[in-house]
């Protein structure tokens, strides 16, 4: 008589689970507590499965005697408990760390306001905030910032919010910070905190705007500068900009809408959108996507270098140039017309369209590429 041994198949499917998960964590930057706390309800819910199959089988053929696998099966309940446990307490700790916020015994609505003049440079140093910026139609630097300032100790919030802003000047550089330290949401440690910041920067032409903020909602629009933002987690979105953009960007989202000047990006687990461009572009990015769209034909290079990415790239019928365009250990999906060249571990592009320039040079590794027309 054949026997079938029930548990083999959920621990063969749990410890890929497992490998798989922990992959996302470390590549993609996934939550892994979250992912652990979908996971074992799941194993619970397929070794039941199993076990209804295997006795489905055994009603319909007189010849196969289920068994219940003791060592698989012991494995799988240790497993599964130790993820279960630890999934749940990590979540319930977040959640009495979350209920801790709201317990500051006082709080107050907090705001700055500032006008500088003469510089050349503003640098804007800060987290956890909303950051807008836009154009100025005079010579002066205009900077808003409010806030909700949460506390326990009157005297201590007294001394704090009396300036919450602090200026450091060398030559025509300006750089702004906070004065009060910010945790994210949830820090139930600080006996004083501030939440919900908001930056208004109004800031004239010719004067170079550098954002260095983590955990943030950044917004610039309309104007004549250039920008240099470092940042983690946060969300980024330019529009309408006359001015060079470079960006450093990690687990982030990146908008980037009609830049007249050159567009430099580096990122990482990071999703960049690029429309309407009409200077140089320069993207590098380890995971995340990214995406080109031109309205208009352009007459500037092209270069974005890409891991574990997808590229997507929109252009006009007319769009002239050199195309040099390959990936390793993905797929081109065209729709332009172009010709491809496919090998055993990669697929490329090589043609000129009319001339030489501009250059539309893209490389990615373990990703797709897809070409068409707007």
């Amino acid at each position: 008589m054949k026997s079938i041994k029930t548990g083999r198949f959920t621990l063969a499917v749990l410890l890929m689970a497992l490998g798989f998960t922990i992959l996302l964590q470390k590549f993609i930057g996934y939550n892994i507590v979250k992912l652990f706390s979908m996971l074992w309800p799941s194993i619970i819910m397929l070794f039941g499965l199993e076990i209804i199959i295997n006795n489905l089988k055994a009603k319909n053929q007189e010849d196969i005697n289920v068994k219940l696998d003791i060592i698989s099966t012991s494995l799988v309940v240790a497993i599964v408990s130790s993820i279960a446990m630890t999934s749940t307490t990590i979540q319930r700790f977040d959640n009495v760390k979350e209920h801790a916020r709201i317990r500051h015994k006082y709080e107050k609505s907090v705001s700055n306001n500032m006008v500088l003049k003469g510089n050349k440079k503003i640098i804007l140093n800060d987290s956890y905030s909303d950051i807008i910026v836009k154009k100025s139609n005079d010579d002066e630097v205009k900077v808003y910032v409010s806030g909700t300032y949460k506390y326990d100790d009157i005297d201590k919030e007294k001394k704090a919010t009396n300036n919450i802003l602090k200026i450091n000047e060398d030559g025509n550089i300006t750089e702004i910070t906070s004065t009060i330290e910010k945790k994210a949401k949830g820090n139930y440690i600080n006996d004083m905190n501030i939440e919900d910041v908001r930056y208004i920067l109004i800031v004239p032409k010719n004067v170079d705007i550098e954002i260095k903020s983590d955990y943030s909602a950044i917004e610039i629009e309309d104007v004549e500068n250039s920008i240099t933002i470092s940042s983690n987690y946060s969300d980024i979105r330019l529009e309408d900009i006359n001015g060079d953009i470079d960006l450093k960007v990690n687990y982030g989202y990146v908008k980037a809408e009609n830049i007249v000047g050159n567009i430099n990006i580096h990122s990482q687990y990071c999703e960049n959108n690029i429309e309407s461009s009409f200077g140089n572009i320069y993207i590098s990015s380890n995971g995340g996507s990214t995406s080109l769209k031109l309205e208009k034909a352009i007459d500037k290079d092209v270069e974005i270098y890409c891991d574990y990415s997808d590229v997507n790239i929109e252009l006009p019928s007319k769009q002239k140039g050199k195309f040099n365009i390959v990936t390793t250990y993905g797929t081109i999906y065209d729709n332009i017309g172009f010709n491809i060249i496919e090998s055993a571990s990669s697929s490329s592009i090589n043609e000129t369209r009319q001339n030489l320039k501009p250059l539309f040079n893209v490389r990615v590794n373990n990703g797709n590429i897809t070409l068409k027309t707007n």
